[in-house]
């Protein structure tokens, strides 16, 4: 499971499959969570030395609906 937070403090989350690749805009605070028994890998890579800047605690405690209820 991937999630994230828009701008407007909006939780959205989506499942992706073998294969599927998932974009985050530049700045954009998110997390992943492996749902499945199997190990999983992740490739992560940046286009800019200056990705930008979120206030994490602001972000994680306004979201609706709550990070807690999705990642834990």
């Amino acid at each position: 499971m991937w999630g994230f937070i828009t701008t407007a403090n909006v939780l959205g989350s989506i499942t992706i499959k073998t294969g599927e690749i998932l974009l985050f805009p530049r700045g954009l605070v998110h997390f992943r969570k492996n749902n499945g028994k199997v190990p999983a890998a992740v490739i992560a890579a940046f286009n800019s030395q200056l990705p930008g800047t979120q206030s994490i605690a602001a972000t994680l405690f306004a979201a609706m609906p709550t990070v807690l209820d999705h990642v834990f």
